[in-house]
């Protein structure tokens, strides 16, 4: 079979290399983030006496934030949670709508520094967040909430899991004491929404799930992660599935690491989605809450997944097929930035493995191209 871990990751020019966020827009990123927290500070400080604190989530968190592939109208999305202790209007059953006491306040703070910064725009239409719009290619997205007063302190920011891998250049090398969140008490984080007003909703549940994922199962999961995700993007201009519907799918099929490469666990991976059942997966930090797409997303997802898979298992197993050939059936799924190379090596696996992961004795005997009769 052949093996494309210097397509998918190992190459300078791989794959991996082109989702990867670069050295100067992490440096943009972060002084738009600066300031945005100098300026809230600065202004909720006055109305409320309190200074907010802050908290990376999301894909920042996760390790999974990508360079877009189209760009417009495709843009990177990183999220900066913004925390305030609101006790007193945390008493009620469904406290009073937060459109009157912070979203008016930070709309305006965040409006006011998007101007005198010149940056693209300043957006109010998502619900559950403030969205700085840096430039064509990214936004800051800035969740409001509501914390209990003894539980305010807890909230500490920490480098995010992208940017410990950025540095560390891998998961092995990062302290498994920097993922842990064990000085976090857990009671009740409200979040702002501009229609409902306050609603349940803590996003360390899923920042420590995802990140003990990567301490258990290692960094192939994580690049399985990213590859889905551009995979998404090739095949949605715009929307889409969830990211989170995504990684709760591949966490439940990929069990551990994956000895046989990358492109083995991507077709197991892929086989997963091409046969899902429902288009709702189980939160794995709540049991009650389920994670939803569409039902046309859902049909979509299904049917060019098991187009990947079918062009994936071709190029990994078919001995007639040249690495050219094969990456560039790999390649009309994911886009240009799969690099096409003749340099697979070919690698040696158990009859025994070759049927666990991919079907029958039968179906692998051989694999036919496709030919215009079927």
């Amino acid at each position: 079979m052949k093996n494309f871990d210097k397509n998918f990751y190992r190459d300078p020019d791989s794959f991996l290399s082109k989702l990867k966020v670069s050295e100067s827009d992490y440096e943009i990123i972060h002084k738009v983030i600066g300031k945005i927290k100098e300026a809230l500070q600065k202004g909720l400080s006055k109305e409320y006496g309190k200074s907010p604190r802050f908290m990376t989530q999301g894909s920042a968190r996760y390790g999974t934030l990508n360079n877009p592939c189209i760009v417009p109208p495709q843009q990177m999305d990183y999220d900066i949670g913004c925390y305030l202790p609101l006790s007193e209007h945390m008493e009620e059953e469904n406290p009073i709508d937060a459109e009157n006491i912070f979203f008016k306040s930070a709309d305006k703070i965040l409006a006011e520094l998007v101007e005198k910064e010149h940056w693209k725009s300043y957006s109010k239409e998502k619900d559950t967040c403030c969205r700085v719009e840096i430039n064509k290619k990214t936004h800051i997205d800035v969740p409001l909430y509501s914390v209990p007063d003894e539980e305010f302190n807890t909230i500490k920011d920490r480098m995010p899991l992208a940017e410990m891998c950025h540095f560390s250049k891998s998961l092995e090398s990062i302290d498994s004491d920097t993922l842990t969140w064990d000085d976090f008490e857990f009671t009740e984080v409200l979040l702002a929404h501009r229609k409902i007003g306050w609603k349940k909703s803590d996003p360390r549940d899923l920042n420590i799930h995802f990140e003990n994922v990567a301490r258990t199962k290692g960094p192939q999961i994580i690049r399985l992660f990213r590859y889905m995700k551009a995979f998404r993007d090739k095949q949605w201009i715009t929307k889409g599935p969830s990211s989170i519907f995504l990684m709760c799918v591949i966490d439940r099929v990929i069990l551990a690491m994956n000895k046989n490469g990358d492109a083995i666990a991507f077709l197991q991976v892929l086989e997963e989605f091409s046969n899902l059942s429902s288009r709702h997966v189980e939160n794995p930090t709540n049991t009650e809450e389920r994670i939803s797409i569409s039902s046309e997303d859902y049909n979509k997802l299904k049917t060019v997944s098991l187009a990947f898979y079918t062009d994936l298992k071709k190029a990994i197993y078919n001995q007639y097929l040249s690495g050219i050939e094969a990456s560039k059936l790999i390649q009309k799924h994911l886009g240009d930035r799969f690099p096409v190379k003749d340099n697979q090596d070919d690698d040696e696996i158990s009859r025994e493995q070759v049927l666990s992961i991919t079907g029958t004795p039968q179906e692998k005997e051989s694999i036919p191209l496709r030919t215009h009769a079927g």
